[in-house]
């Protein structure tokens, strides 16, 4: 794979090892907003990414964290997003923001860790984040109405983005975000993620899943192609009839006394 990149990113290194010129990745990062009114859209999309994104409980809102749904090689993850690094799970998230010290940053960013900190100390209070949040519906019916499974893989999804990498999520006012090829590195997916797991993974999808030249069509290996293919013609193996070597030979009699009249002349 051939990398054309307009940052860096983890997994860049792993271009030196690779001696192959294709598949071609050209990776930019570009924001596609699907606004409300696109109504047809904004449910298929919501009906593909968004129970992947309720996989995860909301967080206490003064944690400042959000969710994020991961679209990376045909499959999709959620995750949280807080201070810039991804969370695959409520304890990692609670454990990383009741470990943060608020002393190394500014105001605004220390009173949000604060605060951060507060509410997650609040919600433990008499029940995790899952049990509040599955406790209505019931976790064993949710289960059964159809809850994602993370080997699932999305290939149409991808293919109409045409990208291998992006981050989907819902604004304030209801609008279906995508960015495409974001990066990894910034939302701290180097910490989850191996760069050669990263890297082979693209580089198969590209060349296979959302390959743009479908592979040519051979006519097979047919007599003429196996005839030519030894330096031969469709005159090769033929014999002639009796009367057309005559023929031959007497043109070729003419032909020689006309060059030796020639000469004495």
């Amino acid at each position: 794979m051939r990398l054309i990149r307009d940052f860096s990113d983890f997994y860049d290194g792993l271009q030196s090892t690779d001696a192959e010129a294709l598949p071609l990745y050209v990776r930019k990062t570009s924001k596609e907003v699907i606004p409300l009114k696109d109504k047809a859209r904004v449910a298929q999309l919501s009906a593909l990414i968004e129970p992947y994104r309720d996989f995860l409980p909301a967080p206490p809102r003064d944690t400042y964290a959000k969710r994020r749904v991961l679209g990376f090689c045909g499959r999709l993850q959620a995750f949280y997003l807080w201070s810039r690094n991804a969370y695959l799970s409520v304890d990692s998230l609670r454990e990383a923001i009741l470990q943060v010290s608020d002393r190394k940053y500014d105001d605004l960013e220390s009173y949000r860790i604060r605060r951060a900190k507060e509410a997650i100390r609040r919600s433990d209070d008499g029940a995790t984040w899952m049990d509040r949040t599955f406790n209505d519906k019931g976790w064993a019916a949710w289960l059964a109405n159809g809850a994602p499974r993370w080997e699932t893989n999305h290939d149409e999804l991808f293919r109409d983005l045409d990208t291998p990498v992006f981050v989907a999520h819902f604004d304030r006012d209801g609008h279906f975000l995508i960015e495409k090829n974001p990066c990894l590195r910034d939302l701290g997916f180097h910490k989850i993620y191996e760069p050669y797991t990263v890297w082979q993974s693209i580089d198969q999808y590209l060349g296979n899943q959302l390959a743009k030249q479908p592979d040519p069509v051979s006519p097979g290996y047919t007599d003429e192609l196996r005839r030519d293919a030894h330096g031969f013609d469709n005159r090769s193996f033929k014999s002639d009839a009796p009367s057309e070597k005559k023929q031959r030979r007497k043109a070729n009699r003419k032909r020689k006394r006309q060059q030796k009249t020639d000469k004495t002349a």
